[in-house]
């Protein structure tokens, strides 16, 4: 995890500076929407590669909580966006009032390669072969 999630997932919750909305901050009062917390062994950090993974680097995309990060492997071309993007039938950045600094969102979207081969995300199918393409044109819209 980035060190900016670790107060996150520590607690078991998103904390209620974590949403940008009101939506979002009723909607992670339910119980159902918290976990069992989780401590790190380490944290990473924008550019860092992923220990024993083969070269997962680490892209730094602040916006739907202040550590969001998205893996790329360089040598396949394979992005693993989470929750920095998402696929329910188009491509978007997911709600605003859902995310901590919507702002942030466009710009970390800036620092993701549109060159990708496969995409995937934490909410929808994954990407591949002329999916990919569409990937491209939406980074690259934005």
């Amino acid at each position: 995890m980035h060190a900016a999630d670790r107060p996150w997932l520590e607690a078991g919750r998103v904390p209620p500076e974590g949403r940008s909305g009101l939506p979002g901050r009723l909607l992670d009062r339910l119980p159902k929407l918290h976990w069992t917390p989780v401590t790190a062994d380490g944290t990473l950090t924008d550019g860092d590669l992923v220990d024993g993974s083969g070269g997962p680097r680490v892209i730094h995309t602040p916006g739907h909580s202040p550590g969001r990060i998205v893996l790329w492997h360089e040598p396949s071309r394979t992005l693993l966006t989470g929750d920095a993007v998402f696929h329910r039938g188009r491509l978007d950045l997911g709600h605003a009032a859902l995310a901590a600094d919507p702002g942030l969102r466009a710009e970390s979207l800036a620092k993701l390669p549109a060159d990708v081969r496969a995409v995937g995300f934490a909410h929808g199918a994954p990407l591949t072969g002329a999916g990919a393409e569409t990937f491209r044109r939406f980074v690259e819209s934005r």
